[in-house]
């Protein structure tokens, strides 16, 4: 019966098995990066470019999402950098460079992200988006490549802002682009139905009683207005008893007035 697993005293013959390879007389597991997966052989093969393998493997594995090999014969893939992408589907020998508009912050992404509302970028291979600067502003659905500068009587105060706001009544701005609205001076007003790209000067015999007016009033008792948006106070002798004057009138009968007021 020993005849039968012995010959003449050499050592038993065995076949090589899938992920070694070698002689009749010994077998070493294939190194990384290579592979074999038939009996038999006497050598072990190079993965091919987008997979690799580790020691002894019957088989190489394609590179996981996210993750390239642009060589043969390797026994690692590698992460895509920042600013490019890898999905399952695509080749696992490259990565895709991300559009512009979108990023991949960390290395093997296996997707690009599209801008948040309020930040942009305008070049391919980004990592990072850009906020909006002051005085412009992206929403959610504009494309995500550029900012849009805020209209006349907008504002965006704050980088990254998703919209423009419209000045508040008593302000205005008259350029595209702004971070601020301004106030009306005094004797100026905006009222919010008004446009809010300028203010409007109160009439002759009204005035403000301080600038961000909403409205105008009347010269009050004791003074005047002869000019639009301003009153001054009667000089002495001389009254009103009135609002919205356009002059005073001078005091008679000897009587002197010097409140500034009506007699």
């Amino acid at each position: 019966m020993l005849s039968i697993f012995l010959s003449f005293n050499k050592p038993l013959s065995l076949p090589c098995t899938p992920g070694k390879a070698g002689d009749t007389t010994s077998c070493k597991n294939c190194i990384a990066g290579q592979y074999q997966n038939s009996t038999t052989q006497t050598i072990c093969l190079d993965c091919d470019e987008g997979k690799a393998s580790s020691e002894g493997s019957a088989t190489c594995q394609i590179c996981a999402a996210g993750k390239y090999v642009s060589t043969k014969g390797s026994k690692d893939c590698f992460d895509c950098p920042q600013g490019w992408k890898r999905a399952e589907l695509d080749t696992p020998t490259s990565c895709k460079q991300c559009d512009m508009g979108e990023k991949a912050s960390y290395n093997g992404s296996t997707t690009c992200q599209i801008c948040a509302a309020g930040k942009f970028v305008s070049t391919k291979g980004s990592h990072i988006c850009f906020e909006c600067p002051q005085g412009w502003k992206r929403a959610e659905q504009d494309n995500s490549t550029t900012c849009k500068q805020c209209d006349m009587g907008e504002k965006a105060s704050s980088a990254g802002s998703v919209t423009c706001q419209i000045c508040a009544a008593g302000k205005y701005v008259s350029t595209k682009g702004s971070n601020v609205c301004f106030e009306c001076p005094q004797g100026w007003k905006r009222a919010e139905r008004d446009r809010s790209t300028s203010c409007k000067q109160c009439q002759i015999g009204a005035t403000t009683e301080s600038n961000s007016s909403k409205s105008c009033s009347f010269c009050n008792f004791g003074q005047y207005g002869s000019v639009s948006g301003h009153c001054k106070q009667c000089p002495p002798s001389t009254f009103t008893d009135s609002k919205g004057l356009l002059e005073c009138t001078v005091c008679i009968n000897g009587e002197v007035n010097e409140i500034k007021s009506i007699w």
